[in-house]
């Protein structure tokens, strides 16, 4: 089995892109895409299905209650932790 799929999901950009530079420092994972709100999450998370996104709640736009919601309802063996940094 491959790395597994990772989609970062922050408004920060500081916070995805450090993120992403720990994540992808292992071989076990792969940052596939980072969104910096809940409509891009879903959309990256249809075009890519990750095996795990890494969810901010805090979000404009769609917030990441309701993206992780429609990931789970198009995409439910994609796991998603949720985290709220405010």
């Amino acid at each position: 089995m491959g790395p597994y799929k990772i989609l970062i999901a922050d408004d920060n950009e500081r916070s995805r892109s450090a993120i992403r530079l720990l994540l992808n420092s292992e071989p076990l994972f792969h940052v596939v895409a980072d969104a910096k709100n809940g409509e891009e999450a879903f959309a990256f998370a249809r075009q890519h299905v990750p095996d795990l996104v890494l969810m901010d709640i805090n979000m404009p736009g769609m917030n990441g209650f309701e993206a992780t919601r429609q990931i789970k309802q198009m995409l439910p063996n994609v796991r998603v932790v949720t985290q709220c940094l405010r």
